[in-house]
């Protein structure tokens, strides 16, 4: 029994019409999901953007409070006279007039409560330029109920709105200052 390979059929082959391309739905969905990741990422650019902000207002606060430490313990007597206690700075206040002397002449030198009411003027001017407009600004020490020692904690709060998702949410920074 002999086979003969010309009579065996040929196999069908698909229609190169059929396979040569993608189909519309194939495209429309293709781009449906590239646009759901679009989203995704401008999404996330967003919360990253917020994030950074926040982060930038913390670092300030930070930094403002190193300085105001710096101030105090620069000046001693001024912070066993009571200049650095009880304050509270509303920045939606206006900011108080300009202390009679600045102390910035070697010549003519400030007594050491006229150098702190100098020191904390231009620093309350620094917190308003880098904190948020409706910040309000503690120093407190014992709570409030007295006057502290020569060493005792004085705690800064800072505190303002930041912008969140949701809406405006508190936020703040605290410390104690041991000058």
């Amino acid at each position: 029994m002999s086979l003969a390979l010309h009579n065996l059929p040929k196999p069908v082959s698909p229609s190169p019409r059929r396979h040569s391309g993608v189909s519309l739905i194939e495209v429309l969905v293709s781009l449906l999901v590239i646009g759901v990741g679009m989203l995704g990422i401008a999404s996330l650019q967003v919360y990253g953007l917020s994030a950074t902000q926040v982060s930038t207002l913390h670092g300030q606060a930070s930094v403002l409070t190193e300085n105001l430490a710096e101030l105090m313990r620069a000046n001693p007597v001024a912070v066993s006279n009571g200049r650095f206690e009880n304050l509270t700075i509303d920045t939606t206040q206006a900011l108080p007039a300009k202390p009679g002397r600045l102390c910035r002449d070697p010549d003519h030198p400030c007594t050491a409560d006229q150098l702190a009411a100098a020191d904390l003027w231009l620093w309350e001017n620094s917190a308003r330029r880098l904190l948020p407009a409706g910040a309000v600004i503690t120093i407190d020490c014992n709570g409030g109920a007295g006057s502290c020692s020569a060493d005792g904690a004085h705690v800064v709060t800072m505190n303002w709105l930041e912008q969140e998702r949701g809406g405006t949410q508190q936020a703040g920074y605290t410390t104690v200052i041991r000058p």
